[in-house]
């Protein structure tokens, strides 16, 4: 295991938005594309931009942590209400426990509004990392994406 003093945790900052992008489209097409469909992954990427990160945090207030990992941004995470929006770490510093922190910073995050986060639509392959964490599987979903259907696990924490 990573000792935790190399990985930091700290909120996004506009600069850092272009990295969250490359870092969410890394991860779909390395870890979450073999157990789906070309097209679907496809559908999944397509107009994609950077400033969507900053329109969903400015225009609908969803906030959002930045993990570095030995002084490379490696993972982010954004939550909104009771829901987890994303998580997710680039494939080359998987595995180091950067997730589990950045959970850990959002639910610190919530909690210090006086809220929590109790649900997210997990990617098929996130379910086991989820349920680790106390989720679990409540349904399947799927979210409509250039004609393709992006399927979900649809998770809650007590």
């Amino acid at each position: 295991a990573m000792p935790v003093s190399q990985i930091v945790i700290r909120p996004m900052r506009d600069e850092d938005v272009p990295v969250v992008h490359a870092i969410h489209e890394r991860a779909v097409s390395m870890t979450c594309a073999p157990l789906l469909p070309e097209a679907v992954v496809a559908a999944w990427l397509r107009d994609r931009t950077p400033e969507g990160y900053l329109r969903a945090r400015d225009e609908r207030g969803e906030r959002f942590w930045i993990a570095e990992h030995r002084g490379l941004r490696a993972g982010f995470a954004s939550w909104r209400g009771e829901w987890l929006m994303a998580l997710f770490v680039d494939p080359d510093h998987q595995g180091n426990g950067i997730g589990r922190l950045l959970l850990d910073a959002c639910d610190r995050d919530a909690a210090d509004g006086g809220g929590k986060i109790a649900r997210l639509d997990s990617t098929l392959n996130a379910r086991d990392f989820y349920e680790r964490l106390g989720f679990r599987v409540t349904g399947e979903g799927y979210e409509e994406k250039f004609g393709e259907r992006v399927p979900h696990l649809e998770m809650l924490r007590l």
